[in-house]
């Protein structure tokens, strides 16, 4: 049945306000006493009419304030048109079927199929019927309906997807759909294992109902299950089957075929396949095998042979670097670096960066020396850290402190005059070892500990800094701080050899590397995803996608594969399916009260209570002024 709900029924309290302006009506109720008038058979009968009329104002008078009233305590608790999936107290069936990578085996399909339209017509003669699809994600595909050749015909437009199984996806939806009602739901499939990945257990409410009606697993599998490239592309060829197979794996770059190798695999086993053809520099490489009776999303594997774009990181000296060495040790420790990420490291001094008329954004700068930047390359610097740049800030001897806040955008107090500290005073010790930096140097953070610092700048005031390592005699030697929508990480001594031995250590390359992975990490796209996830605009199928512009960047080229652990056809049974489905009153509350703040949000109702409340506010003003100069005419 359709009934009125409430979100915060706590405000229908605001209608005992309605006897405010009834007991108002009440006592200025006129209560002179009668007195007899020998002659009133004298008097005119117009006074007698207009009190009716009077009284008949002030009863509609009393009827809108009250209506005002109920109106804003109703408005107030968000009223909302509650549904129902049954029709006049009718049972409802929900129909689960699996869709996932797992049932596109041909033969496990066509029992699946079969077993679902077994399932719907054997729902009872009174019940609605629903459909729902599942794999990692659930769908309703039909609502709970008495037409059943519809949920059929659903039924026959199904095919299998490429997503994993996940059962607690599926019997979720289902219960969705039945909308706080109690019903029954089937829940077809072959059972795969991996369905319980994750889950210990599905609450269901009280009320509901849920089987599983199982169908058989594929007996066997086969697989392309990873792609990788060294000298030649390499593809891994899983067998699931408990016998050996003899394959065909064929390599191909946007659709041409390239070679094919033949393969024997051991039962349960895997084997790497080698293709040495010539492959372009850019394209889709994709290697399928055929397995016209196991799984059929994962006979291919793609792989993007485009390199992705290389970052740019430029490092800011004081001097230029064909004549001094400022800046080589940082250099080199990048170009170290993008031998395993694809990077592309400049070198300029503050001059030439001042001078610089071009309009290229690097993805991160590494400033040395500021001593030669003028007015114009301060501004750019701000500028560029202004509008989302990031920066490593190095405080050594080239650094302009006078200038420092100009050229940052900040105030950055610092004092002017190096600090030389004790022996042990200039250890670094860091602070906070869960940042991405320091995470990723657990062999060098104790380099670091044992790494004497002969002379750094102090740090005056670290009001705003996240401070990630400080000296050992307290002063802070490595530091973060947002300014804008940049970000600046501060080291407080030299990188170039010269304040310290720290660019000799073996620990200064890690250090350098993972500083500047972590500053490019907004700057690195991905191209190569596993279902099921995918980006937003890239649908989650395998294959080659073309992911749009978004955020600054370009469209590119990404491809989608599946999640290898879903080619295992391992299967459950019934009985552990029954066991992991519980039932529990307290887990609908949950779910209802989402159902209804989504009902109440797209019905709105409120509003329409709130404008009805001024119309009646309107109206009483309108009728008050009506009748009070008549009070007036009469009392004069």
């Amino acid at each position: 049945m359709f009934g009125l709900g409430f979100l915060a029924p706590a405000f229908l309290a605001g209608l005992l306000a309605v006897a405010v302006p009834i007991a108002l009506h009440l006592f200025r109720r006129r209560t002179d006493r009668v007195i007899e008038f020998p002659a009133v058979q004298m008097l005119p009968q117009a006074p007698v009419a207009q009190q009716e009329r009077r009284r008949l104002r002030d009863l509609l008078l009393l009827a809108l304030r009250v209506a005002a009233l109920v109106l804003l305590a109703v408005s107030f608790a968000r009223p909302y048109v509650a549904g129902t999936t049954t029709q006049a107290g009718r049972g409802a069936t929900i129909v689960a079927v699996d869709v996932s990578l797992s049932t596109s085996a041909p033969a496990t399909w066509a029992a699946l199929r079969a077993r679902a339209a077994t399932a719907i017509d054997d729902a009872p003669a009174a019940d609605l019927v629903g459909l729902v699809t599942f794999d990692d994600r659930g769908r309703v595909v039909t609502a709970p309906t008495a037409a059943r050749a519809e949920a059929r015909a659903a039924l026959d437009a199904l095919t299998p997807g490429a997503g994993g199984t996940s059962f607690a996806a599926g019997v979720g939806t289902a219960v969705d759909a039945l909308q706080g009602a109690g019903g029954r739901v089937v829940v077809v499939t072959d059972l795969q294992q991996r369905g319980w990945h994750g889950v210990e257990a599905i609450d269901v409410p009280d009320g509901v109902d849920v089987s599983a009606a199982a169908v058989p697993a594929a007996p066997a599998n086969l697989a392309v299950t990873a792609i990788r490239r060294d000298e030649a592309l390499v593809a891994v060829v899983q067998n699931y089957a408990s016998g050996p197979r003899t394959v065909t794996a064929r390599l191909r770059v946007d659709g041409r075929e390239l070679a094919r190798a033949e393969v024997t695999l051991a039962p349960l086993a895997a084997s790497d396949v080698r293709f040495t053809a010539a492959l372009p520099p850019r394209g889709v490489a994709d290697v399928s095998i055929d397995d016209p009776e196991g799984f059929q999303g994962d006979n291919a594997r793609f792989w993007l042979l485009e390199p992705p774009r290389p970052l740019t990181v430029l490092v800011l000296t004081a001097d230029p670097p064909e004549s001094a060495s400022t800046g080589l040790y940082v250099q080199r420790a990048l170009e170290a670096a993008a031998d395993t990420w694809p990077m592309r490291v400049v070198v300029e001094d503050g001059r030439r960066y001042s001078a610089a008329t071009t309009a290229d954004r690097p993805d991160a700068l590494v400033v040395i020396g500021t001593r030669t930047l003028d007015r114009r390359g301060r501004e750019r610097l701000s500028t560029y850290l202004r509008d989302g740049g990031r920066v490593l800030l190095s405080l050594g001897p080239d650094i302009d402190v006078p200038t420092l806040a100009e050229a940052l955008g900040v105030t950055v107090r610092v004092r002017p005059e190096p600090v030389t500290p004790g022996p042990e005073d200039g250890a670094i010790i860091t602070s906070d070892r869960r940042h991405p930096v320091w995470r990723q140097l657990a062999g060098s953070r104790s380099a670091l500990g044992r790494l004497p610092i002969e002379r750094y700048r102090q740090l005056l005031d670290d009001a705003g800094w996240d401070v990630l390592a400080r000296f050992a005699g307290g002063a802070v030697a490595f530091a973060e701080r947002d300014v804008a929508q940049g970000t600046v990480l501060l080291f407080a001594s030299d990188l170039d050899n010269r304040w310290n031995r720290f660019p000799l250590e073996p620990g200064f390359a890690p250090f350098i590397a993972e500083t500047a992975q972590y500053l490019t990490r907004g700057a690195r796209t991905a191209s190569q995803f596993v279902l099921p996830d995918v980006p937003a605009a890239v649908p989650p199928m395998p294959g080659v996608h073309t992911r749009p512009a978004a955020a600054g960047q370009p469209a590119s080229a990404v491809v989608v594969n599946i999640d290898p652990a879903e080619s295992d056809p391992t299967a459950g049974t019934a009985e552990v399916f029954a066991s992991r489905v519980r039932a529990t009153g307290r887990a609908d509350a949950p779910r209802l009260t989402d159902e209804a703040r989504a009902r109440e949000e797209q019905q709105r109702l409120w509003q329409f209570g709130l404008v009805a409340m001024l119309a009646m506010l309107v109206a009483e003003s309108l009728v008050g002024r009506v009748t009070r100069p008549r009070r007036d005419a009469e009392s004069g």
